[in-house]
């Protein structure tokens, strides 16, 4: 496991101070106000930013055509292993990001 640092330490207080900062504020500058502005018409722009619907976005550009099963199927099956790609690289991720390891504990009881 890496050892712990106070720059590595410095950076992810940066990253969620500005995370919280950018989700929400009282100068006005922030996504709550940018989607708050428009609601209820949410643009396809503002959903990636908030939940990655990059589906939506790119039928709404016309890049992708919902009534074409072949297209919509190519865009599930890829979903789907970038799914089962990130599920399977979890525990990974989750270290590298907080430093936490999974652990199985397994017992033999016999």
């Amino acid at each position: 496991m890496d050892s712990f640092s106070i720059a590595g330490f410095a950076w992810r207080v940066v990253f969620a101070v500005a995370l919280v900062l950018l989700t929400f504020n009282p100068a006005g500058f922030s996504y709550f106000h940018w989607v708050s502005g428009n609601f209820p018409s949410v643009t396809p722009a503002q959903v990636v930013v908030g939940i990655a619907a990059l589906v939506w976005l790119f039928v709404s550009w016309g890049w992708l055509d919902i009534r074409n099963a072949t297209t919509m199927t190519w865009v599930v099956l890829i979903a789907l292993g970038l799914i089962l790609g990130v599920g399977m690289s979890w525990a990974i991720i989750r270290r590298e990001l907080t430093g936490q390891a999974s652990v199985d504990e397994i017992e033999d009881n016999r």
